[in-house]
């Protein structure tokens, strides 16, 4: 194959970075459907670069097969010319606008106008849904073969005004200031790890109302964003019937199992080799769940449910297993006296088959 000769020492100064990573990539483009060459480093632990025009011959002498798009073959002829021309322009970038319908503009002030309705009652509720679906790419399902995706979103804005984005890490970080919730389109390319969907239509709408509303409880507070508030959820939306919380993620089980299964924190190898390669989920029924229907087991048992989590110091690990083992531990042991009689080691058994054997554990 023959070499592109970047003069070496310097970066030609008349092309623009992205121009040159662009070049190098159609220099040393390789089969479709073959093997990667050996010198294109991925992976998580890749040692991304942050190259200067500068020093770009020094990159490209040193990762040959690295340019743009990276582990791909090359741009086509047509597809180099056109970016190529747009950056001769100035490779202006316009600002996206995204058009919504009047029929998508129905189903976003409906919920905006319940999510911010105020009133502590109804601001605990909005911030249960929000810290349950900030991960949701929403869609409203009269829409049909036009479906488009939605997230919902904190401003500082209240709704009919441009959102003001609260940008925070965590869903459950302080928003410092007052909160509204919103709806806004998903920009920009959908990738299938993020792409965690769910119906937020008319259907959706009652339902969640009915479950939230159906009986006349009040909240006396709106919790903080403290650590101990962000850690438990359990405690912080007490107030809401569990019966309601149980069901709405009972409804959505599929959305909700898709977070932790296939979402961003499912990152690497590590994250995802503890998944059995094929297994079933079964969920309790809430009619016979003793932390819906008994007030005083579930008072009992809720200070023991915080998660870790908060602290991201590699020295407070070993703090956080021990009380949060304690915790569960404890809980454990709670659960299994209000079920049974803590002691039946029968009542779970584990049956393994191997060959030509089978065996029974207990437990």
């Amino acid at each position: 194959m023959k070499y592109l000769q970047w003069p070496k020492g310097r970066g030609d100064q008349t092309r623009s970075l992205f121009e040159n990573m662009i070049r190098l990539g159609k220099q040393y483009e390789f089969a479709p459907n073959s093997k990667l060459p050996e010198d294109i480093e991925l992976g998580l632990s890749r040692a991304n670069q942050c190259i200067s025009n500068a020093d770009f011959s020094d990159y490209a002498s040193d990762h040959p097969y690295e340019g743009m798009p990276l582990a791909m073959t090359g741009l086509t002829d047509d597809e180099y010319a056109t970016l190529t021309g747009w950056l001769n322009q100035g490779g202006a970038i316009s600002p996206l606008i995204t058009q919504v319908s009047d029929a998508e503009q129905n189903h976003i002030q409906r919920w905006e106008s319940w999510l911010n309705e105020g009133g502590k009652r109804q601001q605990l509720i909005s911030r249960w849904i929000y810290e349950h679906l900030y991960l949701a790419h929403l869609y409203f399902e009269e829409n049909g073969a036009d479906t488009r995706f939605f997230e919902l979103v904190r401003s500082y804005t209240m709704p009919d005004v441009p959102i003001d984005i609260i940008a925070t890490r965590r869903p459950n970080d302080d928003p410092k200031g007052s909160v509204y919730y919103r709806l806004r389109p998903v920009a920009g390319s959908i990738v299938h790890k993020r792409h965690i969907t769910l119906g937020f239509g008319e259907k959706q709408f009652e339902r969640t109302r009915e479950l939230f509303e159906a009986t006349d409880w009040q909240a006396d507070t709106v919790p903080d964003y403290s650590r101990e508030s962000r850690a438990n959820p359990f405690a912080t939306f007490a107030a809401i019937p569990a019966k309601a919380r149980y069901q709405f993620m009972l409804d959505n089980a599929e959305y909700f199992t898709r977070t932790f299964i296939r979402g961003p924190v499912c990152r690497g190898q590590i994250a995802t080799d503890v998944i059995r390669d094929h297994f079933w989920v079964t969920y309790h029924d809430p009619e016979n769940d003793l932390y819906v229907t008994h007030a005083e087991y579930r008072e009992e048992v809720t200070p023991l449910l915080a998660l870790p989590g908060q602290d991201s110091a590699l020295l407070d690990l070993g703090d956080n297993w021990s009380d949060y083992k304690g915790k569960r531990n404890q809980y454990l042991k709670l659960r299994n006296q209000a079920y049974g009689d803590g002691d039946n080691t029968n009542a779970l058994l584990t049956i393994f088959r191997h060959h030509d054997n089978a065996s029974v554990q207990r437990g």
